[in-house]
């Protein structure tokens, strides 16, 4: 047993993973100050990450309000052996108050939609868009927005149709 690594997690082969109009609030601590053998009180309260979809396709994410201390990435798609197909993330508000400051993470064959409409604020304050989403095989759709503990803003052009790329080689896209 144990508590769990993430709150949702697929294993390869589930499609069609939904989520929507889920309000998340975690705690502000990290897992070896809640672990009793560290001085805490209880056992790994803080899971690793909010979502982890590995494989499958048509995973659908939308209308999320999502504020924790996670030390991976908040959302995570796929991984090194095994890559999710067409999922689509929008509207979405998420906090990271760990320094590791991943929001999201894609696996380079994985392929989706990041956006639009998703908020990012980060705990790091040098933090910026390129280091909070990692879009692997996926794009991003403007709007993305992302504040450091600075109070910085980084994200998509708000202001050009175009879209573009991102200093990474991200792929940056704009619904007009």
């Amino acid at each position: 047993g144990g508590p769990p690594e993430n709150w949702f997690a697929t294993a390869s082969g589930v499609d069609y993973f939904t989520l929507e109009n889920h309000s998340h609030f975690g705690t502000g601590t990290n897992e070896a100050a809640q672990d009793p053998s560290f001085g805490g009180a209880d056992i790994m309260q803080v899971p690793r990450a909010f979502v982890e979809l590995i494989g499958g396709t048509g995973h659908y994410l939308s209308f999320l309000n999502i504020d924790g201390n996670f030390n991976m990435p908040i959302f995570g798609f796929g991984t090194q052996n095994t890559d999710t197909a067409q999922f689509n993330i929008h509207d979405v508000y998420a906090r990271n108050r760990n320094s590791n400051d991943e929001i999201g993470s894609t696996s380079t064959g994985s392929s989706g939609r990041w956006g639009p409409n998703v908020y990012i604020r980060l705990a790091d304050n040098a933090a910026n868009f390129t280091e909070s989403l990692v879009l692997g095989g996926s794009h991003a759709f403007a709007p993305i927005g992302v504040v450091n503990a600075n109070g910085e803003i980084s994200g998509t052009d708000f202001e050009s149709s175009a879209g573009g790329t991102s200093s990474s080689g991200q792929t940056i896209s704009r619904d007009i």
